[in-house]
């Protein structure tokens, strides 16, 4: 592409020519999504998980990604459903939950831009999660052919998705070990902390951004009742941890945080 050339269909002109269709009382068109061709934008890029095999699959001239853009409350692909392929979020947040029998739903985790979704549908050839946009988001897809052709041919790239798949079950245990050994206010110091380091990775702030997930989904996450949550958001704020105002979080004391999950001076806010 020409310097100084804007890429087609860049993610603000996707999110608005959803916000158009919004505004009109229009329907999506293939259900939930609306479709674009995703060509090649670096500066997104440089976040993405699936950087490396997108390159792979560019090498081999299967073509642009296909993507698109969710709207808040809808869904990428639900639990049960035939897998179709690896998400990798461009834009807005999604969290992924698994519902049991009885209805009954735990969130599994929260996916900022960059990180990709999907990857337990290598197992068994179905999503064993419900992907669920936490606000306006857009995403990348690779299909599952374009998968299967690239993984057969291609051994980095296998390698690379192993160590994204390595990774999932390292937070997950990272998560089980979380909510059943610590206390409540070093669980939500521990998830502030968690994404403060995920967004600095990927060349964000680290002490300030917005939390696109519910109280109600960061208390079901760290198997908490929303109420204790609440009350610990309250005490973070009159203890100096952070500054928080409706969505937006501000750490003060990043030390302060760290010194919750053990083996720092402060006392618990929980018990002062």
């Amino acid at each position: 592409m020409e310097a100084g050339v804007a890429p087609p269909n860049t993610d603000a002109q996707q999110l608005a020519a959803t916000s158009r269709l919004r505004e009109h009382n229009m329907s999506l068109p293939t259900g939930n999504v609306v479709q674009f061709e995703a060509a090649s934008r670096p500066a997104a890029c440089r976040r993405c998980d699936l950087g490396g095999i997108c390159e792979a699959l560019r090498r081999g001239a299967d073509g642009a990604r296909r993507g698109g853009a969710v709207q808040r409350g809808k869904l990428l692909f639900r639990q049960g459903e035939v897998f179709k392929g690896l998400f990798v979020v461009r834009s807005g947040s999604v969290k992924t939950s698994t519902n049991a029998t009885d209805g009954v739903e735990q969130v599994v985790r929260f996916h900022m831009p960059g990180e990709v979704l999907g990857l337990d549908g290598l197992c068994g050839d179905v999503y064993h999660a419900t992907a669920t946009a936490l606000e306006m988001a857009s995403f990348c897809r690779i299909s599952s052919e374009e998968l299967d052709q690239l993984l057969t041919r291609n051994p980095e790239a296998a390698r690379e998705l192993l160590g994204l798949a390595g990774r999932e079950l390292v937070a997950e245990q990272g998560r089980l070990a979380l909510v059943g050994q610590r206390a409540a206010d070093a669980r939500l110091a521990a998830f502030l902390l968690g994404l403060s380091r995920e967004y600095a990775r990927r060349g964000y702030s680290s002490t300030e951004f917005n939390l696109s997930m519910s109280r109600q989904d960061i208390a079901n996450y760290l198997a908490l009742a929303v109420e204790t949550v609440s009350r610990l958001f309250t005490l973070f704020c009159q203890s100096g941890l952070l500054d928080v105002e409706r969505r937006r979080v501000r750490i003060l004391d990043i030390d302060g945080l760290r010194a919750l999950l053990g083996g720092g001076q402060r006392q618990s806010v929980a018990s002062s």
